[in-house]
């Protein structure tokens, strides 16, 4: 894509939308071009002619079907979990006890994107040490790491390094990749969460839970979310929250929440001729029947795979 908008040749990218009812179809550029998609998720909510009550129910709607594991993209990392599942270890942890959820993501999906570059780590491993480094032998602070479903059975250098700081850290517990815990149960037993641009950051705004963003995201600029200047800054507000529990003001935690939401369900092309039943199963529209489509071995292995 990148060489043919070198020699100005037009490209459109066909993407999965955030519901299976729509698709994206993106002139000269990707979902992975995070100015682009940031001012999209502005015009798509500026420019509905839907009352203001209308778009937060729709919003509100999206965050619902995602805690209650009703597929509406690609495929759902949540579908083995258990609801309301929680590890007995945070169930034991004291009141006394500042429970910090950190939410990775897998870093290969836009390693070669310059707009996402970390500027505040090297990568999310690194961002994730130098937090559990700052407060080494602080018995008050325990940390939950929840990965990211999308690694389970990678093994790269990121799951590796993760495996390392499960050794490296008695302040760290480590939900893997296949666990059962709940992602949402996790967020809602937490004190605050850390996020590297996981969607869940801004999802736990709309579970009213303190949410601290260290990496880039499409809804970074949409308020809510705390984002530290630097890595000392961060240590700090931990500090300030674990003591005195006080956090830096946040703007418009509610209307980002809506804007992100209400973007994830409108901002598309409806399909005509094909009905999506989920990722894997559809059927097509033709003279007044419903067919349906068998998919490819590639796309069953996918699915087999949870790929």
């Amino acid at each position: 894509m990148q060489v043919a908008q070198s020699f100005n040749i037009t490209t459109y990218v066909h993407e999965r939308a955030g519901i299976l009812d729509k698709y994206y179809l993106i002139k000269n550029g990707s979902t992975h071009n995070l100015s682009l998609m940031k001012s999209e998720i502005d015009v798509c909510y500026n420019e509905s002619i839907l009352p203001d009550s209308e778009k937060r129910r729709i919003a509100y709607e999206w965050y619902e079907e995602r805690i209650n594991n009703n597929p509406q993209s690609w495929i759902s990392y949540t579908k083995n979990q258990q609801k309301n599942f929680l590890p007995r270890s945070i169930t034991n942890v004291g009141l006394e006890k500042f429970k910090i959820g950190i939410f990775n993501s897998s870093e290969d999906e836009v390693l070669t994107f310059e707009e996402w570059e970390n500027t505040l780590y090297q990568d999310q491993n690194d961002g994730i040490y130098r937090i559990l480094e700052a407060f080494k032998g602080q018995d008050l602070i325990k940390f939950f790491l929840r990965v990211h479903p999308n690694l389970s059975n990678i093994n790269n250098s990121q799951t590796r390094d993760i495996d390392r700081l499960k050794i490296q850290f008695d302040n760290l517990e480590v939900i893997d990749a296949k666990s059962i815990v709940s992602t949402y149960a996790l967020i809602d037993a937490c004190d605050l969460v850390i996020t590297f641009g996981s969607t869940v950051g801004i999802e736990a705004v709309y579970r009213n839970k303190p949410s601290i963003l260290m990496g880039r995201a499409m809804y970074e600029d949409l308020g809510g979310v705390i984002k530290p200047s630097n890595h000392e800054e961060l240590v700090l507000i931990l500090t300030n929250f674990c003591f005195h529990r006080t956090l830096p003001d946040v703007d418009n935690s509610d209307l980002g929440v809506i804007k992100y939401g209400f973007f994830q369900k409108m901002y598309g092309y409806d399909f005509e001729y094909v009905k999506p039943y989920e990722a894997f199963k559809v059927s097509l529209i033709k003279n007044g029947k419903e067919i349906f489509i068998k998919s490819s071995f590639v796309s069953r292995v996918l699915k087999k795979l949870n790929l």
